[in-house]
């Protein structure tokens, strides 16, 4: 039974962890204090624009999507959303209730976490209850925490301040321009390091558990395939040009630092294997009549976008034509070929 167009959080989560990004941004630079503007963006191929508008309207978000041009081969659509909005608020509570999978948004994720708390407050928890420091010098060592934590946010680099000359300012440009101690600076450092330590740790606790097979939810795994997740038929020859057969296949690709999730994705799906796809990226391959049953199961449950359901209905069709033994005839891979 499809699932009528509304996603579950695990498909949300899935799909963020393909193809969105977190960003803290910061807005204004007073004495001492930083302000800060933290948003999510969710980004899919402009033919899977639905997605973007059933995910919009599910957040009762009223945000312009900004639509790709369909004539350009590589084009995308996305919408941005901020966290202190209503549909924002609605992304945190998913994302709270399911953390995001992959390494490298989990950090990202924790990171935001830390700076919500300090956007709300000025202060950090950890400070808050010590008593050494007055009010206004907590406020200097949580902005400087605050600088160090956007800094290490993936997509962050060059939000420190505004560009000069094209030239990514780094943190430490930055502190110029707080009026803030040295002895102040030096614990801001502090209480960041002792932050992004503690972060690295639930991050590298979460790679060695998707390593070691832990298994995840297959409603994640179907929003993972909307972002980057491929079906196909391949066409093997012998050396003499002689053909030897067409099978389906299916794979999904991620960046080496998160690929650990493709490792869980295995063990949840109970086939495949995983390997180097690119210098950049890993893969998940799944290759085979009887290998590739558990995926056209999965998918076959729910609603994907128009392109995506599309691939996968001449997925099925090619499925069937190629059989178990696989398509081993001229014929047969000109039925195939007939389909695209």
């Amino acid at each position: 039974m499809k699932y009528c167009f509304k996603y579950r959080k695990g498909t949300i989560v899935g799909l963020f962890d393909s193809d969105g990004t977190y960003a803290a941004r910061i807005t204004k630079r007073q004495q001492n204090k930083i302000g800060l503007a933290l948003s999510c963006t969710l980004t899919q191929k402009t033919a899977n624009e639905d997605v973007l508008r059933i995910l919009k309207d599910q957040l009762e978000s009223t945000v312009k999507i900004n639509s790709g041009d369909l004539s350009k081969k590589k084009s995308h659509s996305s919408f941005t959303v901020s966290f202190d909005t209503v549909p924002g608020k609605k992304i945190m509570k998913i994302l709270k209730s399911f953390p995001p999978l992959s390494p490298g948004k989990r950090k990202d994720y924790l990171i935001g976490i830390k700076l919500l708390e300090y956007s709300k407050k000025r202060c950090f928890a950890e400070l808050e209850t010590n008593n050494l420091y007055s009010s206004e010098e907590k406020e200097k060592i949580s902005a400087v925490s605050a600088g160090m934590l956007v800094y290490n946010m993936s997509n962050n680099v060059s939000s420190i301040v505004k560009q000069s000359k094209k030239k990514e300012k780094t943190l430490k440009d930055w502190l110029i321009y707080m009026k803030v101690d040295p002895v102040f600076k030096k614990l801001g450092f502090d209480l960041g390091k002792k932050f992004l330590t503690s972060i690295q740790k639930t991050v590298n606790n979460l790679k060695n558990s998707l390593i070691n097979g832990k298994q995840i939810p297959k409603d994640y795994i179907v929003g993972f395939h909307i972002g980057d997740g491929c079906l196909g038929v391949g066409v093997t020859f012998t050396r003499g040009n002689q053909l030897m057969g067409v099978s389906p296949y299916w794979y999904l690709d991620e960046v080496k630092g998160s690929s650990a999730l493709l490792h869980a994705i295995k063990a949840t799906l109970k086939v495949g294997n995983v390997g180097k796809h690119t210098h950049a990226d890993d893969k998940l391959q799944v290759t085979g009549w009887k290998s590739c049953f558990p995926i056209i199961q999965l998918l076959g449950k729910y609603n994907l976008p128009k392109s995506r359901q599309e691939q996968f209905n001449k997925f099925l069709k090619c499925y069937y034509i190629c059989g178990r033994r696989g398509a081993k005839d001229f014929i047969m891979v000109q039925k195939v070929f007939k389909l695209f």
